[in-house]
């Protein structure tokens, strides 16, 4: 993942009224190695947490730009961190309009 990724997540969030509130480092417990807690307005009660997956299932050296992709904690909605082009930019909308 390069931080254009991120940059182009947040960006989209923040397009429909998301907003980063907390960036969670990494959790070797929780084996992922870093999340974002998004929050839409002032609203307690939506709330989710977007984990960002690296390789392998230790986490060794976490950094976040050896993830390959992320998702929202508890749900199916998933994105993978394609090369950019038309795949990317495609799945990145699908993954903002499921969230």
């Amino acid at each position: 993942m390069a931080q254009w990724h991120l940059d182009e997540i947040e960006n989209s969030l923040n397009n429909i009224g998301w907003t980063i509130t907390e960036r969670i480092e990494a959790n070797e417990k929780d084996n992922y190695i870093g999340a974002w807690v998004i929050k839409r307005g002032t609203e307690r009660i939506v709330d989710f947490e977007g984990i960002f997956d690296g390789l392998g299932n230790t986490i060794k050296d976490p950094s976040m730009n050896k993830a390959y992709g992320c998702g929202i904690k508890d749900t199916q909605i998933s994105l993978y961190f394609y090369k950019k082009g038309k795949m990317w930019d495609n799945d990145l909308k699908k993954f903002i309009h499921e969230i």
